[in-house]
């Protein structure tokens, strides 16, 4: 992750109503391995609202200099969705043509 601009600003996003909470580095775990669980449960709680808090394609980019796979970013989806966050039919077209 030598240029993290896009996880920045997604992080700083997801912080801004509560601090300090969420690290880039915690993001690009998240993202990285399609899933909050080993993450902290207050870090975790903002990323299952990644995909109703931000746009798709800065998503999208974030995962790109997270290194992560899009399987794993839509297994994260799909587990933020198990966890009771709503669907984000604006991310579920957005990635459709590429799953």
């Amino acid at each position: 992750m030598v240029d993290a601009v896009n996880l920045d600003l997604a992080v700083q996003h997801l912080n801004a109503s509560v601090g300090a909470v969420l690290t880039r580095e915690q993001l690009a775990q998240a993202l990285q391995e399609g899933s909050v669980g080993r993450i902290d449960s207050k870090a975790g709680a903002l990323i299952s609202s990644l995909f109703a808090e931000i746009d798709p394609a800065l998503i999208l980019r974030c995962a790109r200099e997270a290194e992560a796979d899009l399987l794993h970013v839509e297994h994260l989806y799909r587990e933020s969705l198990a966890d009771a966050m709503p669907s984000v039919p604006q991310w579920e077209q957005s990635v459709a043509h590429l799953l």
